[in-house]
């Protein structure tokens, strides 16, 4: 199997001199063993004659895991609130079991890229609603946002969050 976690808590000197000196950064990154899901869209449900949205169960389920996990891994940290952040994440999606060997190893070796659903930004949208008020206050606070999909016959999320400068 592969490693549960890669998590970094590092002090860094920013690369931009600043006035006083280097400025020392936060820098969280963790992988998440899952296999990457995207944001559902509301439902909607009449109750008792009035309409009611819920997200849907699979949306949750997701969402409470990736908030879960990250308060283990991270060890309950949330940057401040007000502080900009930047955010990488890279999805390795699965490798369809139906394609031939040469076709799964050009997918993993990035020959072919991962151009089917899901989509990139509900992907993203489920991990980030996921984080909020957990990891960060709001997700307003990125101000910087890298996101890449891939195939992988090990599905997973990569994360990496660091105060931005």
């Amino acid at each position: 199997m592969f490693a549960r976690l890669l998590f970094i808590t590092q002090n860094l000197a920013a690369l931009a001199p600043q006035e006083g000196g280097p400025v020392a950064l936060k820098v969280i990154s963790i992988m998440f063993p899952t296999v990457p899901q995207p944001k559902l869209r509301p439902r909607f449900a009449i109750v008792h004659g009035h309409v009611e949205t819920y997200t849907p169960a699979r949306t949750k389920v997701f969402e409470a895991y990736v908030a879960a996990y990250y308060k283990k891994m991270a060890e309950g940290y949330k940057f401040d609130q007000g502080t900009p952040l930047a955010v990488t994440i890279l999805f390795a999606m699965p490798v369809p079991a139906s394609k031939t060997k040469k076709t799964k190893k050009d997918m993993t070796d990035g020959r072919i890229q991962h151009t089917v659903k899901p989509d990139l930004d509900n992907l993203s949208k489920a991990l980030l609603d996921a984080l909020n008020g957990v990891a960060w206050h709001d997700d307003s606070q990125i101000v910087q946002l890298n996101v890449q999909k891939i195939y992988s016959e090990q599905p997973h999320i990569f994360l990496s969050i660091h105060e931005y400068v």
